[in-house]
């Protein structure tokens, strides 16, 4: 009998345990919370403007897989000014209704001016925010931010399927400047011979359009160089070859040409770059080892296989060639070739550039470049020798 009394004390103990149980106290449902997707910062000279680009996951998971039912109120943008990014924020949440969560930021948009005037002090400061991870997407632009992230997309989708958040996608598809994750650009800036580099978003308003109107799409257009004494923006146009010395290439076209016709369209991928630091006459020099594998997609005019092979490798070190001397007039090492004489020889290194302080390449410090393509494939087929 007094087994059973304790019994049944204890069930109803555990009952009024339960009943007491109200779930996680700081829990909070996902409707009465803003979700940054982006977010975007410039700086005028005295202010901090802060950018918030938040989403009604509600309405994203509502349309998961269905194309073009994604409400026109799926995402909104922000604006807070103030002294620090801090009081910026604050200026932010003043009419913000619900509390904002920073945890699901993807990507980071900064203006020309804010990178120029604050450069890794800026990103220091995004990264007081607790919440903020290192492997968000970083770009710079020199267009409204705002704009940015209001922009166009395909099939009302929300801009989460645009390349500021997606950008591998279209850097897979067609190689421009490759995207760069934060924490990477810190670790560039945190190295005396290493040159800084960060991915421009500009607008492209000419290639696609709706049945109602002309879409206004985010694209890669230029990008910020900097080093300790140089920081500019420079277009795509005139750094080609800045993608033949990228490890991820994974997708690039080359027109085959000479200076009368065009004979076939290359796509290139899988890149295996070697770097090697010699001496000369006390002088450092570098011998560039470049291989790639492609396959020919579209035959234009009849040429040799071997001589549109010579004649691919030709054009593919030419290109570097005026990279590089571009960037030795500009001061800036596109190919982090002083890294590698760092890596290699550091107390040379530090004793001829007086610690990374004197910029000493030259259109005379490549010693050698060879270039070797291997194009295995037509189209489809794999080429019959």
């Amino acid at each position: 009998m007094g087994n059973k009394l304790l019994t049944s004390l204890k069930l109803g103990l555990l009952v009024l345990m339960l009943y007491s149980l109200t779930g996680c106290w700081s829990s909070s449902n996902i409707q009465d919370q803003h979700y940054t997707a982006a977010i975007g910062i410039d700086f005028d000279g005295e202010n901090y403007i802060l950018y918030a680009q938040t989403l009604n996951f509600a309405s994203i998971a509502s349309t998961e897989g269905a194309q073009g039912t994604t409400p026109d109120n799926s995402s909104y943008v922000g604006k807070g000014v103030g002294k620090s990014m801090h009081l910026a924020a604050s200026d932010l949440y003043k009419a913000a209704q619900l509390r904002i969560e920073w945890g699901h930021t993807q990507a980071v948009i900064v203006s020309e001016r804010a990178l120029m005037a604050k450069d890794s002090e800026l990103v220091d400061q995004v990264y007081r925010f607790p919440d903020n991870r290192y492997n968000v997407w970083f770009f710079v632009t020199q267009e409204p931010i705002d704009k940015l992230l209001e922009s166009d997309t395909f099939y009302n989708f929300t801009t989460l399927r645009t390349i500021i958040h997606m950008p591998e996608s279209s850097y897979n598809q067609t190689m421009t400047l490759p995207p760069i994750q934060m924490f990477k650009y810190l670790s560039f800036v945190n190295e005396p011979d290493r040159l800084s580099y960060v991915p421009c978003l500009g607008f492209n308003e000419t290639s696609w359009e709706s049945q109602t109107k002309q879409l206004k799409l985010p694209v890669i257009t230029a990008g910020y160089f900097a080093s300790d004494k140089v920081k500019k923006m420079i277009k795509i146009e005139d750094i080609k070859g800045y993608r033949w010395a990228q490890p991820k290439l994974t997708r690039t076209m080359l027109l085959v040409k000479d200076e009368k016709k065009d004979y076939a369209v290359v796509l290139v991928h899988k890149a295996k770059v070697k770097k090697k630091v010699v001496l000369v006459d006390g002088q450092v020099k570098f011998n560039i080892e470049a291989s790639y594998r492609g396959s020919m997609d579209e035959y234009i005019e009849e040429i040799d296989y071997e001589d549109m092979i010579k004649l691919a490798e030709e054009q593919i070190k030419q290109e570097i060639i005026e990279t590089y001397n571009f960037g030795v007039e500009e001061e800036l090492d596109f190919f982090n070739l002083m890294h590698s004489f760092r890596m290699k020889n550091p107390s040379r290194w530090k004793q001829m550039t007086k610690n990374g302080q004197e910029f000493i390449l030259t259109k005379n410090s490549i010693n050698e470049i060879k270039v070797k393509l291997v194009v295995s494939t037509n189209g489809k087929y794999k080429r019959q020798k």
